[in-house]
This record gives C-alpha cells, sequence and structure tokens, in this order.
C-alpha cells in the first residue's frame, strides 16, 4: 500500500508539472531585443551604425561571437591570442576576412570600454561590441551576437581564453568534410569543440562531489537531449550562416544549457554534426562555478526534455514570424518615469514657495463676510430701468397674473347673472 501511495503521489506530481509547462510555456521561442541593442558605436568617428541581420547575405568569411559578462581583466588576453591568429590568417589569405563581435551581457564594469579600445585599434569593420542592457545569460548573449553577425561561417567562443583559438583550424577542417564542397552559405552543418578526452584528468582533479553532478548532467543529457555530442558544455562551436538562421531565431534556453538545446535541434532537424577535440585549460577568476551553474542545467535539461514532450518535438518559427521583437530599451524607460516623477516634485515645490495670503483676525473675518452680505443683497435688488429694458420682473409677473385671474373671475360672475336674467325673462313671456 505505501508503494503504491508513492507512486500515486510521484504521478499526481508529474501529471501537475507536465501540465504547469504546457500552460507556460510558448509555443515558439521569443527573442527581445530593445532598440540601443540595434546599434555600435565606433569609437573613431563616435557614430552609431545599425547591426546586420542573420536574414542578410554573407558579406565575409568568419564571425567569433564572444560573450562576456564582468570580464575586463580576462577578455583582453582572448582577444589578442584570437586577433593574432586572424590577421596572420588573412595575410596569407585575403578572401579569410573576419569579424570579432564581442557581447557584452550587461556588465557591471569595464567590458565595453575594453571592447571598444580594440574596436578603435583595429577598426569597427573587423571589431565591434554590442552591449546588452539587461543581462539575458550566456545562451542569450550568443544568440543576439549570431543574429547581428556577418559570416559564412559562425564561431562562438568564451572570453576567458580556455580553448586554444587556433584549434579552430580543426573545427574548419571537420565542417569542410561535413558539407562536402558545397558552399557554407547554403549549406548546414555544425562542429562542437570537446573536451571529453581531458575527462579522465578532470575527473582525478574534482572532488567526489562535484564529479557526481557532473556524470548526473552528462546521463540525464543523453537521456533527454543530445546523444551525438559526448561534450555538450564546451564553449567552442563553429557553424555555417544558414544553421544559425535555423537554430538561434528558436531556442528557447538563455542560460547555460542553451549548447543541449541547439544540439537536440540540430539532431531534431538532423543537420550534419561533428565533434572535435581541442587544447582547453582551466583559467582563473571564474564568476560561476560548477557547483552553481551545474544545478541550473540539470533544470534547464530536464524542463526542456519535458517542454519538447509535451509539444511533441521542435517547433520552428513560422516564415511570416519576426525573427526579433523590438522593444524600448529599460534604461529610456526609467529616464521617463524618472522625468516625469521630478516635474511633479518641481510643481509640488513651486505650489509651496508660492506667496500665501496672510491670516486674517477674526475681527476681519467678520468684516470680510458683511460686505459679501451686502454685496449679495444689493445683486438681488432689481433695477426699474434694467426692468423697463429687459422686460418685467418676477414680481411684476406674478401681480399681473393675480391681475388676470380676478378678472377672468369677474367676468365668470358676470356671465352667471345675464344669464339668470334670461332665463327669468323668459319664463314671463311663456306665462303671458
Amino acid at each position: 500500500m505505501l508503494l503504491l501511495g508513492l507512486l500515486l503521489v510521484l504521478g499526481c506530481a508529474t501529471l501537475m508539472m507536465l501540465l504547469f509547462i504546457y500552460l507556460t510555456s510558448e509555443t515558439y521561442a521569443k527573442v527581445i531585443r530593445f532598440k540601443d541593442e540595434q546599434f555600435y558605436l565606433d569609437p573613431k568617428t563616435a557614430e552609431k551604425h545599425r547591426f546586420p541581420s542573420i536574414e542578410d547575405e554573407s558579406t565575409i568569411w568568419l564571425s567569433v561571437i564572444v560573450p562576456a559578462y564582468n570580464e575586463e581583466k580576462r577578455l583582453p588576453v582572448m582577444l589578442e591570442e584570437c586577433l593574432d591568429y586572424l590577421e596572420r590568417k588573412l595575410k596569407s589569405n585575403p578572401s579569410c576576412t573576419f569579424e570579432v563581435l564581442i557581447v557584452d551581457d550587461g556588465s557591471n564594469d569595464r567590458t565595453t570600454e575594453v571592447g571598444l579600445s580594440y574596436s578603435k585599434k583595429y577598426g569597427c569593420d573587423k571589431v565591434r561590441v554590442l552591449t546588452l542592457s539587461p543581462n539575458r545569460g550566456k545562451g542569450g548573449a550568443v544568440r543576439l551576437g549570431m543574429l547581428s553577425a556577418r559570416g559564412k561561417q559562425l564561431l562562438f567562443a568564451d572570453a576567458d581564453g580556455a580553448t586554444t583559438f587556433e584549434d579552430i583550424s580543426k573545427l574548419q577542417h571537420n565542417l569542410e568534410e561535413l558539407v562536402k564542397d558545397q558552399p557554407m552559405d547554403k549549406t548546414l552543418g555544425l562542429v562542437c569543440g570537446s573536451r571529453a578526452h581531458l575527462e579522465k584528468e578532470a575527473i582525478a582533479s574534482r572532488s567526489f562531489f562535484r564529479t557526481v553532478l557532473m556524470k548526473g548532467f552528462h546521463l540525464l543529457v543523453w537521456l533527454f537531449a543530445a546523444r551525438s555530442v559526448r561534450d555538450t558544455q564546451c564553449g567552442f562551436k563553429l557553424l555555417t550562416r544558414p544553421t544559425a538562421r535555423l537554430c538561434f531565431p528558436n531556442l528557447h534556453i538563455e542560460r547555460w544549457a542553451f549548447d543541449v538545446e541547439l544540439i537536440y535541434i540540430a539532431e531534431y532537424m538532423k543537420i550534419p554534426t561533428g565533434e572535435v577535440s581541442v587544447r582547453w585549460m582551466e583559467i582563473e577568476g571564474k564568476l560561476i562555478t560548477p557547483d552553481i551553474c551545474w544545478p541550473q542545467n540539470l533544470k534547464d535539461v530536464f524542463i526542456l526534455a519535458l517542454s519538447y514532450v509535451v509539444d511533441d518535438g521542435v517547433c520552428l518559427k513560422p516564415d511570416n514570424e519576426p525573427v526579433e521583437d523590438i522593444l524600448e530599451d529599460e534604461k529610456s524607460e526609467k529616464k521617463k518615469k524618472k522625468k516625469k516623477k521630478k516635474n511633479k516634485d518641481d510643481e509640488a515645490e513651486a505650489e509651496a514657495e508660492a506667496p500665501q495670503a496672510p491670516e486674517r483676525s477674526e475681527e476681519a473675518n467678520e468684516e470680510h463676510d458683511d460686505k459679501k452680505n451686502k454685496k449679495d443683497k444689493s445683486k438681488k435688488k432689481v433695477d426699474p430701468k434694467k426692468e423697463k429694458k429687459g422686460g418685467p420682473g418676477k414680481k411684476a409677473l406674478a401681480a399681473m397674473q393675480e391681475t388676470l385671474r380676478k378678472i377672468k373671475v369677474k367676468i365668470t360672475k358676470k356671465m352667471i347673472l345675464v344669464q339668470i336674467l334670461n332665463a327669468c325673462l323668459l319664463r314671463k313671456r311663456k306665462n303671458v
């Protein structure tokens, strides 16, 4: 009986959870973008220019998207390594044009200023900074960067520089094998950097608790989401432009587990997917520790699995649906509210500072009331001249009505007397 009761409770809880997910989840992913986030700054001219769209045709060879949150200290090291490699590649092959798109995910430090210093050094055609007003999460930052990129190939890489950037050549080689000599801007393909070959070393250096969390997360991902990729969380992935155009507008998860949903969509849409081992090293200064992010990842993957089970697979946005929902910037809205509040406060202060009439004594108040009563009585008196010009007043009209009534009464009395006399005369005539 106890086991049956537990199973019944578990079944009811599962049904309630499915119902909750069904009622609260959205069929199509919603991409929120504020108006200020549509533009990037050219530090040389201090002018703002509009970002391109993923729906546009590609104009360069490679776009590197770097999500960054409070990375003013670690970002320069990564950018130096990245830009040095790309500049050498461009010199050897002029067709290897590139851009590095730094996405500041609502940082509280000087991440944007650091990015703009590199934009000033290399030019905004090579380095651009997208500053997000509110924090979105790593997935949200990568998505908006992908939707603003110009490249045929698109790579996103972590800002800490944990992965050796030169290993991008391995991913590109594998991607060329997947697309099979087809043009990069016309075909689908996804290659994931992997640290799976370093798993034994990682287990040896981790605590038992962290190892259990890692294994549990990998098991949950394998059971409910992605099975073609062993290391889903490596922040070093390369994809073609059509793949980014298809996958990123349909991502629901904006936090750390967005990679899992990306690979799940790729598997569901049968996009050719590869996995390549890369050199990776732990970098000090991480703001998010595995103890914090893994439970969040577990929750996201579990909800992701249930959501897709309820919706019966991936629901892609129809062609008539906009890729992004453009909204007013939160900062401008706050400024408007502050301005309105300030205007109200200024009006209240002006009313308070306005000169007020001095208080009068009781005798003065009595004299004022007497004068007011006299004025009211004088207004009530009817001017006979005004009566002649403007017609009779109320009293004159009432007197006229009374006079007419008396005349009517007299007339009626005379008529009655006349009738009586006529009747008497008729009787006398009959007697004669």
